[in-house]
């Protein structure tokens, strides 16, 4: 993976995260002021904060693409193996992290927030659980607008149909 041997050998200070493609370094309120492509090590720093890989960390502004990959394609050492929860749709995923809360990250370079990460399985489930509730009622309320919606279009669509006969019967 090499997000955390690239977080340690530039000694950054912010928080890394991993993505699909990219390496993201940021804070909690931004989580791309910095990101790295995996495929081709290229740095980019965001438009709003140009100049903070250059004053931040001068070792990775000079770091060739090369090198970069090289620490990416590196793999991860962790000083723990500590199991931690969290849940997609209706999966409770169990995966791997150094230490609990955030604005810590899992093994796999995932940023743990506290509403969504628990070494505890249980609680896990009841977020999952209130997420699918939510999700229930979200939707049948958006199907019940938008069958109200449909009756109303159909009911205007009537109106329009016999209207329109109307002024054809008058046209002859």
């Amino acid at each position: 993976m090499g997000w955390k041997t690239l977080k340690d050998h530039f000694s950054i200070n912010h928080i890394v995260t991993s993505g699909s493609r990219s390496i993201y370094i940021g804070s909690p309120c931004v989580n791309d002021l910095v990101v790295i492509n995996k495929e081709t090590g290229r740095v980019v720093n965001n438009s709003t904060f140009l100049s903070l890989t250059m004053k931040e960390y001068p070792q990775l502004y000079e770091a060739s693409p090369e090198d970069i990959l090289q620490l990416i394609n590196t793999q991860d050492d962790f000083e723990q193996s500590l199991i931690v929860y969290t849940y997609q749709g209706g999966e409770i995923i169990e995966k791997k992290c150094e230490q609990y809360g955030y604005p810590n990250v899992t093994h796999d370079g995932q940023l743990m927030y506290e509403n969504t990460f628990s070494a505890d399985k249980s609680q896990v489930i009841e977020w999952a659980i209130q997420t699918a509730e939510a999700g229930v009622r979200h939707f049948n309320q958006t199907l019940d607008r938008l069958k109200n919606d449909m009756n109303e279009v159909e009911a205007s669509l009537i109106v329009e149909k016999d209207n329109l006969k109307k002024l054809k019967a008058l046209s002859q």
